[in-house]
């Protein structure tokens, strides 16, 4: 591993340049202090963060900080996302309607909370929704769809990601467990 802590020349503060278990890249990274110890301090620690990552230790850190949003939040940018793909303005209304109501209902307030079996239970439970709801056109009855569901606002949250730490979020064993995933 090669890691080099230094000032350029005509700066006040330290940047540092390594690079992840002998791979080809080089990270170049201001470290915005002009103190020597605290930056070699914040480039040991932001090494360790990268080669966690990289060995699968830890979550990316856009999983990390969607797994910190509220699920308001994220269901805010999906129903964005609808709204930019040009899909039916009463279908986005009842879309977010819905998920609110369900994240209200189940006490989802963060993106890890929202867990497949919470929302058959959930739903299970509902006596005053009509009997429409309950043939799955409004929510519908199969777990794997609800699975979908949560995998389209995980997309929203963190878009350019489609690496293999993020595909694994959305396993069988449940979204809880990997979307928490040893923070």
């Amino acid at each position: 591993m090669y890691k080099r802590v230094f000032k350029q020349k005509g700066s006040r503060v330290y940047r540092v340049r390594y690079r992840l278990s002998d791979g080809p890249k080089i990270y170049d990274v201001p470290l915005r202090t002009h103190i020597k110890e605290v930056a070699e301090a914040k480039a040991r620690q932001l090494i360790e963060e990268q080669e966690r990552e990289l060995a699968g230790l830890a979550a990316p850190k856009i999983v990390r900080e969607a797994a910190q949003r509220r699920f308001r939040d994220h269901v805010g940018d999906f129903v964005a996302e609808l709204k930019a793909r040009g899909r039916n303005r009463d279908h986005v209304r009842h879309t977010g309607d819905r998920l609110r109501r369900l994240a209200k209902d189940r006490g989802w307030n963060l993106l890890r909370d929202a867990m497949a079996d919470g929302f058959a239970k959930w739903r299970t439970g509902q006596t005053e929704l009509s009997a429409m709801a309950f043939s799955g056109r409004v929510f519908p009855r199969g777990i794997p769809s609800v699975k979908v569901l949560i995998k389209d606002l995980a997309a929203c949250a963190f878009p350019l990601r489609t690496n293999a730490a993020t595909a694994s979020i959305f396993t069988p064993c449940g979204i809880r467990s990997s979307v928490c995933w040893r923070m």
